[in-house]
């Protein structure tokens, strides 16, 4: 049996692994077929493709940008891109300097708020579009932060990431407002569209409500849509027939991503599940569905 993941990460935005670490990973787990996603960067993708290329895996160029449809936030997944679509680049570049400021500027306000900060730590990591991994790996370094993070949580039981993690939602003190989404979903489609690829909305459960799903859909298909990202890591069974059902009415591809990211740690430290591929595996049938989309 082969199988698929259409969306992964890399430490090249905020994954734990580097390319060719996955790649051994996929390897290993029969995988055929596969996208590394990063997030608004493709820093990653040549050395994913030559090391998937000595394994037998095909390697679909891909990318996760996030977008502004209204007022709400939605991931879209671009595969199959020209990656020397000079458009395409300057976006990308442009958001990596703008997510560089607001990591920054959301340092600073942890600075302001007690903790000790290494300042040059972005600039020795590989990742171009840093996210709460680098914060938590940041906030980590030191023991006087774990233990004010503790304190200021009144629990020694919960995960040390997830109390990181809820420190960045709007209302929290040491919130600072994103930048990221100053490009709508229909743009980042004709982007994408105009560099040769095409475009999967990602984890739809994960940010809309079954109620608003359909008309939202409806309207990103006008504008260009490919597919769905109906089976996800993110959606339980109910998402995923319902997402399947959604897509075949609107004909629209299946697709599927893991949205892995590396390592899943139980609450003691160690390792419960190593990565979404212990037991997250797409069949290749999907490939099938998705690869008369691209060119």
């Amino acid at each position: 049996m082969k199988y698929v993941d259409f969306q992964f990460h890399s430490y090249y935005s905020d994954g734990f692994l580097s390319p060719k670490g996955i790649v051994g990973k996929l390897a290993k787990e029969n995988f055929s077929v596969a996208s590394l996603t990063d997030h608004n960067t493709i820093a990653g993708l040549e050395e994913f493709g030559k090391m998937a290329k000595k394994k037998n895996i095909k390697a679909i160029p891909g990318v996760e940008i996030y977008s502004r449809f209204r007022n709400q936030e939605l991931h879209l997944l671009g595969y199959g891109m020209d990656l020397k679509n000079q458009p395409l680049l300057k976006f990308l570049k442009e958001s990596q300097e703008k997510h560089l400021k607001w990591f920054y500027r959301t340092l600073n306000r942890l600075a302001k708020l007690g903790f000790k900060i290494d300042f040059e730590a972005p600039e020795k990591s590989k990742s171009k579009y840093l996210g709460f991994l680098e914060l938590q790996n940041i906030l980590l370094k030191y023991p006087e932060n774990k233990r004010k993070i503790l304190k200021e949580s009144r629990s020694e039981k919960i995960e040390l990431f997830k109390i990181i993690n809820s420190f960045f939602i709007k209302g929290k003190t040491s919130y600072v407002k994103g930048i990221h989404l100053d490009i709508s979903t229909a743009e980042v489609i004709k982007l994408i569209k105009k560099a040769g690829g095409i475009t999967v909305l990602a984890h739809p459960g994960q940010q809309l409500s079954f109620k608003k799903s359909a008309l939202v859909i409806k309207k990103l298909k006008k504008e260009g849509l490919v597919g769905l990202e109906a089976i996800s890591g993110h959606h339980n069974w109910h998402q995923i027939a319902f997402y399947q059902k959604l897509a075949e009415e609107l004909n629209l591809a299946v697709s599927a991503g893991s949205d892995c990211h590396g390592f899943i740690v139980s609450e003691n430290g160690s390792l419960k599940i190593q990565t979404q591929w212990d037991y997250f595996k797409p069949p290749y049938s999907l490939y099938e569905n998705l690869k008369k989309y691209l060119k």
